[in-house]
Formats: C-alpha cells, structure tokens, sequence
C-alpha cells in the first residue's frame, strides 16, 4: 500500500501491477481470516463485537477495492479513493492487533490457537487458487 502512496503520480510507473498485486493478497488475506478466524472470535462474547466490525472492514475494504478497479489511474479521484482505502485498512489492521488477537488469550486455549494457526497455514497455501467472492460477500467453507 506504501509502495502505490509514493509511486502515485510519478510518470514512468504504472500503477497497475502494483495495484493487482495488493488487490489480490489483500483478498486472499480477507478471505482466510473470514473463513477461519472471525468465525472463532464470533463465538465469544468478549470479541464479538470486535469480530462484527472486522468483517464491516472487510465488506467495506472490498466495495473500495472494486471501485478503485474500475477507475483510471490518472484520475485524482483515484488518489482520495485510495487514501480512503489506506485509512481503513491501517485502522482495521490497528483494531485487529489490539481487540481481537490482542484478547486473543482470553478467548483461545494454547492448543485452540496452534489448530487454529495451522487451518490459517494450510488454507493461505490453498486459497489462492479459488475464486473469490463478489465484494460485501462473505465466503463460505467449500
């Protein structure tokens, strides 16, 4: 995400390429983390709320990304958009580590979370070869 804030409105780069490649691991990321570890922290009164807000982060980072897709680069909309997107993304990242995997002991005993680092492992390796669901979707377990 840095990378595109400093390369915006250089003329010799494309931001294409840059973009794809965030687009796609941010939408691989989103998708583990709604299949495997948000539905953990649903369970617990003490993360629920937090776990809620995360996926509105996600619905809502993924409605920006596509509308970011469907814009010219050049276009300084574009820039706002994407400083929109950077903003939630930062703060999402932020209320993660803090609400949720800062509570995360509270809510998961030592062998909940090595099973449940080990499904985020495998799944990330399998992920990225499956469709992806439409932006404010949240994907279901095949």
């Amino acid at each position: 995400m840095i990378r595109i804030k400093t390369e915006f409105g250089k003329a010799d780069v494309s931001l294409l390429p840059m973009f794809q490649e965030l687009t796609s691991a941010l939408q691989d990321h989103a998708q583990v983390e709604e299949l495997y570890v948000y539905p953990v922290f649903q369970q617990s009164e003490i993360t629920r709320d937090s776990a809620a807000k995360a996926l509105e982060d996600h619905r809502k980072m993924k409605v920006l990304l596509d509308e970011l897709a469907g814009m010219s680069r050049v276009d300084y909309r574009w820039v706002q958009k994407f400083n929109e997107f950077y903003e939630t993304a930062e703060r999402h990242m932020h209320m993660e580590e803090e609400e949720l995997f800062g509570q995360s002991g509270d809510v998961l005993t030592e062998q909940e979370t090595d099973e449940l680092e080990t499904k985020v492992e495998a799944a990330k390796k399998d992920i990225s070869g499956h469709a992806r669901p439409p932006a404010g979707e949240v994907p279901r377990p095949s």
